[in-house]
């Protein structure tokens, strides 16, 4: 069991839990603003953002582990398989992780330009 804490604990550090979690207060507003408050907008933001940390951690320390795939997987799975969203919020979303990974991967890297990356977060 402490071996699953400590795999538990080594993931939430790759995420960067603590770096993002201020990021859902977006999402609070959103529900606010439009009056439709659903948790599952937590969960679904809360996997994409756990995803474009961990890739991001991934490729700038050049890391052998995929954790990445897990957040990503859970993303796509919980946009198109658990619930139903209206496609501009499907759209969004899909954008969203298109843009994450350009931002960290190595051959686009939109991370390493000064204006896009600053447009990017």
């Amino acid at each position: 069991m402490e071996n699953f804490f400590n795999h538990l604990k080594r993931f939430l550090r790759i995420c960067r839990v603590k770096d993002w979690l201020h990021y859902l207060g977006y999402v609070l507003l959103g529900c606010a603003i439009s009056k439709n408050f659903n948790i599952f907008y937590f969960i679904v933001s809360s996997f994409m953002l756990a995803y474009a940390y961990s890739i991001n951690e991934y490729y700038d320390k050049k890391m052998k582990k995929k954790y990445f795939l897990l957040p990503l997987l859970l993303s796509i799975f919980s946009l198109l398989f658990l619930f139903s969203l209206n496609l501009f919020s499907l759209v969004l979303s899909i954008f969203f992780l298109t843009i994450f990974t350009f931002y960290s991967w190595p051959k686009i890297w939109l991370e390493g330009k000064p204006i896009i990356s600053t447009l990017t977060n």
